[in-house]
This record gives C-alpha cells, sequence and structure tokens, in this order.
C-alpha cells in the first residue's frame, strides 16, 4: 500500500513537471528558441509631427531581412538582403537583454509630437509585440541592434555601406530617384555616402520633402564642403 502511495505520488509530480514545462516553453525566452527558421524579430517606426524617419525592418532567423523605407528616410522603398548568422544572433541577445518577454504590450509616448513605433519578435508559436516602448530604457539598445547588426542605418541614413548594396541591387544612379536619393543623403547620411553618390554621378539638385529650412539646419560641415565642391544643392538650400 505504502508503495503505491509512493508511485502515485511520483507519477502526480512527474505529470505536474511535464505540464509546467509546456507551458515554460510557450513564453520561453528568446534564449530558447528552438527552430531559428520560425525567427522574426520586426521594427515599426511611424510618423510623427516632423520629419522623423517612417520605415519598417522585418529580419528572419534565416537571415533575411525586408526593409521599407517610407518617408523621411535616405533609402525609399522596399530592400530585400541578407545577414550573416552572427549578426542575426547579436540582434536577438538584445531582445533578450531587452528582457522583452516582461515589458508591458504598451507604453504612452512621451509627447503627441514624437513617432511612435512598434517592436515584435515571434518564434516557435511565441508572439510579443510592444507599441510606443521609446520611454523605456531597455528598448534603446533594441533600436540600436537593428540598425548596426540589422544593416537598417545604410538605408535609413546612408553610410559606408549604402552604394555598395544599391550597385548590388542594379540600382539607376542617373535617374531622377537617384538625385532625389542624393539629396536625403546629404541631409541624413554621412559624407562618405555623399561622396559615394557624387561618385557615381547622380543627377544634382533635385528637391525632396525636405524643407529648405531643415535641410540648412541639419547640413554636416563636411557634407557641405563636398556640395559646395560639386555645386549641389538640397531641397533649395544653396551652399
Amino acid at each position: 500500500m505504502l508503495a503505491k502511495e509512493i508511485w502515485h505520488s511520483d507519477l502526480v509530480k512527474f505529470l505536474f513537471t511535464m505540464v509546467a514545462f509546456i507551458l515554460l516553453s510557450a513564453c520561453a525566452p528568446a534564449g530558447k528558441v528552438r527552430d531559428w527558421n520560425s525567427l522574426v524579430m520586426k521594427f515599426d517606426q511611424r510618423e510623427c509631427y516632423g520629419p522623423c524617419p517612417v520605415y519598417s525592418v522585418e529580419v528572419h532567423g534565416n537571415g533575411d531581412v525586408v526593409y521599407i523605407g517610407k518617408r523621411y528616410v535616405t533609402v525609399l522603398g522596399e530592400h530585400r538582403y541578407k545577414l550573416p548568422a552572427r549578426e542575426v544572433e547579436a540582434l536577438f541577445e538584445a531582445f533578450e537583454a531587452a528582457q522583452f518577454d516582461s515589458l508591458e504590450d504598451h507604453y504612452d509616448a512621451w509627447g503627441t509630437d514624437l513617432p511612435s513605433e512598434e517592436y515584435a519578435i515571434s518564434f516557435d508559436g511565441h508572439v510579443k509585440t510592444i507599441t510606443d516602448g521609446r520611454a523605456v530604457p531597455a528598448l534603446v539598445p533594441v533600436i540600436h541592434a537593428f540598425e548596426t547588426h540589422g544593416h537598417v542605418e545604410q538605408w535609413s541614413k546612408g553610410n559606408y555601406l549604402t552604394v555598395a548594396a544599391l550597385r548590388k541591387e542594379g540600382f539607376d544612379f542617373h535617374t531622377q530617384e537617384a538625385g532625389a536619393l542624393f539629396t536625403r543623403a546629404a541631409i541624413l547620411g554621412d559624407p562618405e555616402v555623399v561622396l559615394g553618390l557624387l561618385r557615381e554621378n547622380v543627377p544634382l539638385n533635385v528637391e525632396t520633402e525636405f524643407k529648405p529650412s531643415y535641410v540648412c539646419v541639419r547640413r554636416f560641415h563636411q557634407t557641405a564642403l563636398l556640395l559646395k565642391a560639386a555645386k549641389a544643392k538640397a531641397g533649395g538650400c544653396y551652399l
């Protein structure tokens, strides 16, 4: 009789452990991902009342990335590229370090003139989304990880990788679209991307959605020298 009670007790403990394991697996943290092909990490930055960058990026566990530039970014439109496994893992670790699952699903924005954003991660059937998390310090490194490890900065702002990435896509540098891209890069990107576009002989002096006053305020000194040497203007602001 005693042996039967012990066996029954052990069975109950075993069943309880198995149920707990299943429940914990359903909400497991990023570090417990079983199927990397199921992994999708997203960041969507939306409009504000000013010239805030508007874009979305989606990074998959197999390294596939989809970037869509919508407004006030250097490169507009949809662009697909591939990340090495180490960059995907680094972005993954940023979500884990932020203890993403433990955060609230929604936070109130600091002010109505700030952009809203949405962060999301899904894997193994688990989904977690946070909206308007800019006021949460833990999420700042996540945005930075998308820019660096996700290589979003080459599209949203423009850097030393931009021209090579566009060339790889077969981008035509002699169109009005290329000229508009150059103007936006002069405002948002670093001097290296501006110089790279000048070397591609893009059309100059093509206006964009940026207002002249904003262009003048945001001009980098080194970029200004490059534009002056090229006898270019950006958004109606002569240099």
